[in-house]
């Protein structure tokens, strides 16, 4: 089911006050404090009753990047709702914290409109039916919870045909649990990795809630596998299992990936001259389980011929390495920034 996302955002913030304090402060790419002239984002602190008001922007865009309340003027403890927003100034997605713990509705978009994922939480726990989307709006992953927030409940892959990709249980606090099964595109068993049995001994120990890149899913990181089975595509099982995962990769790797982008923009920039001011992007696209670069969307528009360009960059560069998960092929969702006719 193609699930496409109209947002119309009412976020009016008033903020008042005849004693206010604003403090820019600016970060170099890495998001470390550094001094102006070095400056990729700046930010604008303000004390307000509410608490810290806090926005981000881009210097490069001049765009706004996010925003939100603070309980502290270090911005560690986040407070009520954050927006976030693509290069073009539409809502990339929406947070709500109570005391630094998320809670209420969380979602992410694509470019492209559509859902990227849609999560409810409690404390910081996902509860509910949560969902998450490839960029053409096929359901990616299901986590069935319980509507208590304890963190039982069933999770269920898929590949963008629908096929099953993965399967599993999860017992209290996100902990995986049991047999899970991951299959490959064709619908064959790729792997059964045993997980430990959770009992009430494991309520007191610290769990660490992290989202799974590969599944897009939320689970105890503490949590590892005892064993693993090893099937190849045809689902005959393989001797001596041994699971490495790995992103999408360009054929031999960063330096490549970096040397051809460095040409193809130096292209680019000669066709389109000089800008009047630097061209920043973030493109999404996926990387399928035959190494193709699909489904490419740009965060940003400058004018059609350049965005149009910037397309193909992306749209040439085959092919890649695709991303592996748990002895199989994935297609996976990447994303790179660039930036055209930059100063720095």
């Amino acid at each position: 089911m193609k699930l496409n996302l109209s947002i119309f955002v009412l976020f009016c913030l008033c903020v008042k006050g005849s004693f206010a304090q604003k403090t820019s402060i600016y970060y170099n790419g890495r998001w470390e404090p550094c001094e102006p002239a070095k400056a990729i984002y700046f930010s604008e602190l303000e004390k307000t009753e509410k608490g810290w008001y806090r926005v981000d922007y881009s210097i490069v865009s001049e765009k706004l990047l996010k925003h939100g309340f603070y309980k502290d003027s270090l911005c560690t403890i986040r407070q009520g709702v954050f927006e976030s927003f693509f290069g073009n100034g539409s809502v990339s997605g929406i947070k709500y914290y109570e005391a630094n713990e998320k809670t209420g509705l969380d979602f992410l978009v694509y470019p492209n409109g559509f859902l990227s994922d849609s999560f409810r939480f409690k404390k910081d726990m996902p509860y509910g039916i949560c969902v998450s989307w490839y960029p053409d709006g096929s359901p990616r992953t299901e986590m069935q919870l319980d509507t208590m927030g304890t963190g039982t409940g069933l999770v269920v892959g898929f590949f963008p045909d629908g096929t099953i990709s993965f399967k599993g249980k999860l017992a209290q606090g996100l902990r995986k649990t049991g047999n899970w099964f991951y299959y490959h595109s064709n619908g064959q068993r790729a792997a059964v990795l045993q997980y430990p049995s959770i009992d009430d001994a494991w309520n007191g120990l610290t769990a660490s809630i992290k989202e799974d890149p590969f599944e897009f899913a939320y689970y105890d990181s503490t949590i590892k596998y005892t064993s693993a089975i090893c099937y190849d595509t045809n689902g005959i099982e393989q001797p001596g299992c041994k699971i490495e995962n790995s992103m999408p990769e360009y054929p031999k790797g960063i330096t490549a990936w970096t040397n051809y982008l460095t040409n193809i923009m130096g292209g680019v920039m000669q066709k389109h001259g000089n800008l009047e001011k630097p061209a920043s992007y973030i493109a999404h696209f996926t990387v399928t389980t035959t190494g193709d670069p699909v489904e490419i969307m740009l965060d940003n528009t400058y004018n059609q011929s350049l965005d149009a360009d910037v397309l193909s960059i992306f749209r040439k560069s085959k092919k890649w390495i695709p991303a592996r998960h748990n002895n199989r092929v994935i297609p996976y969702t990447h994303r790179q920034s660039l930036t055209l006719g930059a100063r720095y």
